[in-house]
């Protein structure tokens, strides 16, 4: 977008140094200019003579209407002479100043092929009011002329002058006066030529009028169309509000439109319509820079904007023409050095950030900045050139317009991937809502299983407690009737065998409450394998001599090929923990089979995470277990039966949910009356260093 904009650029500013309308061409030699109030055209070629312009020295009479009748032939008894096109303002010798009258005498010498031919002036603007005769006779004017501002009726807009040549000199006499604008006299050049030559440069000049005005209010209705249709955007109606000011000021400007629109000749209030205007389009435009870069933009100095904005509308309401037309430089410095902020310092700001647009924006700015420079010398007089602010507001505006269109493409894109987005979303929402429903029917089979087997271990747990107090309860029952007497030993014994035993199932449901609380109470440490392995199998070995059993170490390695000996991180209590209900359930079930149990240990590769892990097996010389006894071993309040009751049926529970807070897995073998081998297996690291994901 940079590149096209920058070709376009140039594009137009080329077309602009060549085809900026003037009111009038200058056709005439650079040497044919009058000299003291006489215009030599003798010499001049019938193509020179179809469009020339009057420049050069006319007769000046300061604070004097003289009339055609009182013309000397000679026109040269003038007491001074101005230069035309020019400001009679601040002429020291003919002592001019802004408000005032004067004559204007100028004799131009034609050819004798020119007599009787149709000529015309073309008279772009003279301030503020003229009359006007050609060799003596009345050829009308703008305005009413007079000697005080009050007698004064103003009127600046372009007149043709249709005349026939009657003769080879041709006296041209003009009265003007000016107490109403801040440029006086005749600024701009005066043309002759062919009539319809003429014509056809004012209907030009009109009609280039008319096209901007029309170019300007098709751009504002389209982006006001576009703030009503396009969830009230802002940065549109700022811009067509920009549009359509501008439009407004150019309109008031052709002052022959504006009364053919509004039926009325009060130049005054047509003048007051063209600087509000200019000042609307002033103000919204800053807005829209605002409203574009909102985060380079400076508030208090926008509202300073406002300030400004609102004292020049009052100035321009209160005071007459005369007043805010003097002090044009003034109001142009205060609405530059707003300008200058906003479409430079935040222009700059954002380009330098990178903003969307931002650099063909600035590029525009600069030239628009030069042409309102350029127009505020010229207006002040101080610069002899022709208006550009005109061209370049509209290719100003028309930059932005392509900026603010541009960003409507691109979120129309963004619009078109987020719908296409949304679409693949949709397409897919129906898989994820299965996949949910799905997780969701699990979770609640889950949460049914976890309340059956909640019910199951209350019921077990009543059972548990309810066997062995109802024992006791007989037992006692039958010693109050005198049935038992007090000194049975074995019944006592019974009754303390029932003690043990639920205070034995009270402190498995204790200890296995406290390893699903969300509080653990753990104590992991580094250790290395064997540091841990060689003391807890010599406490194991002097307890199970207690219950007449043998340790069998078969194996103990705790080295991977030619490592050192790997580390564990882990609670060496709870492990011992693990390692003696194992053993416990070990000699419960191989009492009266083999009083050997044995013991192995080694490093193995883990087939799902690809780490080494510790392995610790128990192996007993017990009755053994079938396949479906294995599936529900380290269920909780699962008790092998066939007199082997004795137990609470949490053990192996309790040792699931500690090895599982290591991070590792439990798992049996067995074959039903040949033993059975309990093995617990946790991580195995090299060096005590970093812990995996799963305990960071």
């Amino acid at each position: 977008m940079r590149k096209r904009a920058i070709v376009f650029l140039a594009g137009y500013w080329m077309f602009l140094l060549w085809a900026v309308p003037c009111a009038f061409a200058k056709a005439t030699p650079d040497e044919v200019k009058a000299v003291q109030g006489v215009l030599d055209l003798r010499g001049a070629s019938s193509a020179q003579l179809q469009r020339i312009a009057l420049d050069g020295e006319w007769a000046f009479d300061w604070r004097q209407f003289i009339s055609p009748a009182d013309m000397d032939a000679a026109a040269n008894d003038a007491k001074a002479f101005i230069q035309v096109p020019s400001s009679w303002d601040g002429l020291a010798e003919s002592g001019a100043s802004d408000y005032g009258y004067a004559t204007y005498r100028l004799r131009i010498l034609l050819p004798q092929s020119e007599v009787g031919k149709s000529r015309a002036l073309y008279i772009p603007a003279i301030g503020s009011a003229f009359r006007i005769w050609i060799d003596g006779e009345h050829k009308g004017g703008e305005g009413v002329i007079g000697q005080s501002r009050t007698a004064e009726s103003p009127n600046i807009r372009t007149s043709l002058i249709p005349f026939e040549v009657k003769r080879p000199v041709v006296d041209i006499v003009m009265h003007v006066s000016n107490f109403a604008f801040r440029e006086a006299g005749i600024y701009e050049a005066v043309g002759y030529g062919d009539a319809e030559g003429m014509l056809a440069v004012a209907s030009r000049a009109m009609l280039y009028d008319a096209l901007i005005i029309g170019a300007f209010m098709a751009m504002g209705l389209y982006y006001l169309v576009i703030f009503l249709t396009r969830n009230r955007e802002r940065l549109a109606l700022y811009l067509g509000i920009v549009f359509l000011a501008f439009a407004a000021r150019t309109f008031f400007m052709d002052t022959y439109l504006a009364e053919m629109f509004f039926k009325s000749r009060d130049w005054e209030y047509l003048v007051k319509c063209e600087y509000l205007a200019e000042l609307v389009a002033f103000l919204f435009l800053i807005i829209f820079v605002k409203r574009m870069y909102p985060q380079e933009s400076v508030q208090s100095m926008l509202k300073l904007t406002y300030a400004v904005t609102a004292a020049l509308a009052g100035y321009i309401l209160l005071f007459p023409a005369y007043v805010y037309t003097d002090t044009m430089l003034l109001q142009s410095v205060a609405k530059a050095v707003l300008l200058v902020f906003f479409v430079y310092y935040v222009g700059i700001k954002a380009a330098l950030r990178r903003r969307e647009g931002s650099w063909i924006n600035l590029a525009a700015m600069v030239l628009f900045f030069i042409a309102l420079i350029n127009d505020s010398l010229y207006w002040a007089n101080l610069l002899p050139t022709v208006e550009l602010l005109g061209p370049a507001g509209i290719f100003f505006l028309l930059t932005q317009a392509a900026i603010v269109s541009y960003r409507y493409s691109q979120l129309a894109r963004r619009n078109a991937a987020l719908r296409l987005a949304l679409k693949e979303m949709n397409a897919g929402l129906e898989h994820k809502v299965a996949e949910r429903t799905y997780l969701l029917r699990e979770k609640n089979r889950e949460l049914q299983q976890f309340r059956e087997n909640r019910s199951t271990m209350l019921v077990n747990i009543a059972h548990d407690l309810g066997t062995p107090l109802i024992g006791m309860q007989t037992h006692l029952s039958l010693m109050e009737m005198g049935k038992i007497t007090s000194d049975r030993k074995d019944l006592i014994r019974q009754m303390l065998d029932k003690f043990e035993y639920i205070q034995r199932l009270i402190h498995d449901l204790y200890e296995l409450a406290k390893l699903e609380s969300p509080v653990r109470s753990f104590r992991f440490e580094w250790m290395a394998a064997r540091q841990w392995l060689e003391p807890a199998l010599q406490q194991l070995r002097t307890e199970l001599q207690r219950e007449a059993f043998e340790l069998h170490v078969d194996r103990l390695d705790t080295r991977q090929e030619a490592e050192d000996g790997l580390w564990i991180h882990a609670d060496r209590y709870r492990l011992m923990q693990v390692l003696q209900n194992y053993c416990e359930n070990a000699v419960k079930f191989s009492r009266d089979r083999s009083n050997v149990i044995a013991v192995r240990a080694s490093i193995q590769q883990n087939k799902e995470s690809g780490g080494r892990e510790l392995i610790v097996e128990v192996q007993d010389n017990g009755i053994g277990m079938d396949a479906a006894e294995l599936e529900q071993a380290f269920r909780r309040f699962y008790k092998k039966r066939e007199g082997y009751e004795q137990g609470s049926g949490l053990g192996l529970a309790i040792v699931k949910e500690i090895v599982e807070m290591h991070g590792g897995r439990v798992g049996a073998r067995s074959d039903s009356g040949r033993g059975s081998t309990f093995y617990f297996a946790i991580p195995a690291y090299a060096t005590p260093d970093a812990l995996p994901d799963w305990k960071q």
